[in-house]
């Protein structure tokens, strides 16, 4: 029998009773949830074989342990026949023994979707299987509970667009960063975009700046993340965004909770040189397969060490930073809490601007009028700052036409007059359509890389 887990009926009702032992199974594929389901094991072998090739080793490896835990009440005890549903699933997983299953990541990727088990109870399963682990080989492992809440909810390179109560909503690649020794912790967030976006709900985490693994959130949902052994620098980031209205609008994913037994928090520090990119969905790298690493503005610290914040989200125009008096003031205020410890070159990149006209279609003279406020507030805020402006990339639809030809002008004339601290980097012609783009308007993984390096050539001569 194969019954889904719905998160209104608790998981005991729906799989079976102790009398009746059934099974859990995780069902995961690529890291996004693709199925629910529980099995009433009459015959583990059978249902193990029939599932060998549909499901990974998540399942395999962990079904039988979590169903004896769970129809026992979470009891942690230990059966004949939960031992060997064990040594089956790694038969089945590839797995030499328990041993090199347990050493695996994979092995703790373990979510059981119910409404009936909070985040503490996952822990708990997680901690028997870390105890049989410890058991069978004598080799001590950290439990995963009795952690302590060490997130203060500053994060670098970020500032708060709105204070929404149960969490806030920040900067698109806002990171908060730690040292620590644990080897697991356990998070939070409230992801507010679903789809859309290829980094829709997602979490990326670093370690020691080194891309790690992503984690697809769910709202208020407590997250284990299993990490390496031994000190380490950890860094949670938060992923793509949009904001069709503007800065209130802006949804992505935004961290609330970060619990672990020890950390040493990074907070920022003074720096010699920082640069803003002020953008649309191109800036916070849509289309790229991983945005955290591959979009073109997150290349220039991942390939040149810069330091970098994204001051910009999906669908982002230039009149949602200048478009009247107050958000020419907010952008500012924005800017100068960005630049505050930055001690030398202050650098913002103006990539937004395509979806004026796109999006909204913003008459060019209007359009102009808002470019140039945004400039001359970037001058009076501080005169040393470098403003350099990428106009419009070619498109590939209807949108492509002589207004935003005009536009493009318009943007070169601006930089034109202000020369001592414009740049203009002509954007047209850096990429091809459509070979460089995964859509009409946003480059593909390899078209950001080609993108980053052309601006970076201005930027960096």
């Amino acid at each position: 029998m194969v019954s889904k887990f719905l998160s209104s009926t608790p998981d005991r009702a729906q799989c079976g009773t102790p009398a009746t032992p059934y099974t859990a199974l995780i069902y995961l594929m690529g890291g996004t949830p693709v199925g629910r389901f529980g099995i009433n094991a009459g015959a583990s072998a059978v249902i193990e074989t029939a599932y060998s090739t549909d499901l990974s080793c998540y399942c395999q490896v962990v079904r039988a342990a979590t169903s004896e835990f769970i129809r026992n009440g979470a009891s942690k005890v230990t059966t004949t026949v939960g031992s060997n549903n064990i040594t089956k699933g790694i038969e089945i997983g590839g797995y030499a023994n328990l041993d090199t299953a347990c050493c695996n990541f994979d092995f703790y990727e373990l979510i059981i979707y119910s409404g009936a088990h909070t985040g503490y109870e996952k822990m708990q399963v997680m901690d028997y299987l870390q105890e049989r682990y410890a058991t069978n080989f004598g080799v001590m492992k950290d439990s995963p509970y009795n952690l302590k809440e060490k997130y203060d909810g500053i994060m670098l390179n970020s500032v708060d667009y709105k204070d929404e109560t149960t969490y806030k909503r920040k900067m698109a690649f806002a990171k908060y960063e730690f040292y620590t020794t644990d080897t697991n912790i356990l998070i939070k967030a409230n992801p507010t975009l679903q789809l859309g976006g290829s980094g829709s709900s997602l979490l990326t985490v670093f370690i020691d700046n080194v891309y790690f693994a992503q984690y697809y959130l769910y709202a208020f949902t407590e997250k284990i993340i299993f990490l390496p052994v031994g000190n380490k620098k950890v860094t949670l980031m938060e992923g793509t965004q949009a904001g069709v209205s503007g800065f209130d609008s802006v949804v992505g994913t935004f961290l609330t909770s970060v619990k672990c037994k020890n950390i040493t928090k990074i907070n920022e520090v003074s720096h010699p040189e920082k640069l803003v990119c002020i953008g649309d969905s191109i800036s916070v790298s849509d289309a790229a397969t991983i945005p955290e690493t591959q979009g073109f503005v997150r290349l220039f610290e991942i390939e040149n060490s810069k330091n970098i914040a994204s001051l910009g989200f999906g669908f982002g125009q230039i009149k949602h930073f200048a478009g009247t008096s107050p958000l020419v003031t907010r952008t500012i205020g924005y800017l100068t809490s960005l630049f505050a410890l930055t001690t030398t070159r202050k650098i913002v990149l103006i990539e937004a601007a395509t979806n004026d006209w796109g999006v909204a279609n913003t008459a060019a003279a209007t359009f102009e009028g808002y470019y140039a406020a945004l400039l001359d507030a970037i001058h009076t805020l501080d005169a040393t700052i470098e403003v350099f402006c990428l106009s419009p990339l070619i498109r590939g639809d209807a949108k492509e036409d002589a207004t935003l030809d005009d536009y493009r002008t318009r943007i070169a004339s601006l930089c034109t007059a202000r020369s001592t601290y414009c740049t203009h980097i002509v954007g047209k012609t850096i990429l091809t359509y459509p070979d460089d783009f995964a859509n009409a308007v946003h480059p593909h993984t390899a078209g950001h890389k080609k993108l980053k390096d052309a601006v970076y050539a201005v930027i960096y001569p």
